[in-house]
């Protein structure tokens, strides 16, 4: 297959992958140049049409390996749709769906080793809690945990979640269990002073530093 020939069938997949979750909304699909300033440096590569990101194609391919490299921009779509939902004016609800279908889709194809799969499966909680799909996230979240123990972000994402319902004995838990995985993070630290203080209990000295 020639070069043009595969521009326009990644430029197919592409439109599929932004349109996924259905229409019934009049939103552009395509992320503006604003949308992808915000997104990681590997998601510029992947869908950034300036020579600065097609340059490093061949450096983030290398890096994540082809498999995810082939499916990445499903996950860099899913967080335009996220941004987009939290902005005024936008439709939330479409969004909010049409990044867990972009999701399902990265979690469905990447393998168990595939490098971005915690951050998909903490996107994916995430939003599945915006949705009143409680027991979904969770299942995420802790989904993400098992995948790499020591990364912060779903154990601080789970944590923010019990906290929400009031139950801060539950969050410190959490986040105490990270931070056996993670002694060196100071969000998990910061973050449980202040649920530690929350629940009527004392934070330890290193979290008061």
């Amino acid at each position: 297959m020639g070069s043009t020939s595969k521009r326009t069938a990644w430029l197919a997949g592409a439109l599929a992958a932004l349109a996924a979750g259905g229409g019934g909304a009049a939103e552009r699909f395509a992320p503006s140049d604003r949308e992808i300033a915000m997104l990681p440096p590997y998601c510029q590569a992947k869908v950034g049409t300036a020579p600065a990101h097609k340059a490093m194609r061949p450096l983030w391919e290398a890096r994540l390996g082809r498999q995810t490299w082939l499916h990445l921009h499903h996950l860099c779509f899913a967080q335009v749709f996220v941004l987009r939902s939290w902005r005024a004016g936008t439709n939330r609800k479409l969004n909010l769906q049409r990044a867990v279908n972009n999701l399902n889709y990265v979690i469905e194809r990447w393998p168990p080793g595939a490098p971005l799969l915690p951050l998909a499966y903490l996107e994916r909680g995430k939003v599945l809690l915006r949705q009143g799909d409680v027991a979904g996230g969770i299942r995420d979240l802790e989904q993400a945990i098992r995948l790499r123990p020591s990364y912060p972000p779903p154990y601080l994402a789970l944590a923010s979640h019990y906290a929400q319902l009031g139950q801060h004995a539950k969050a410190v838990e959490v986040l105490e269990r990270g931070l056996r995985h993670a002694p060196r993070s100071r969000a998990l630290r910061r973050r449980l002073a202040e649920y530690r203080a929350k629940a009527g209990g004392a934070a330890p000295p290193a979290a008061r530093r």
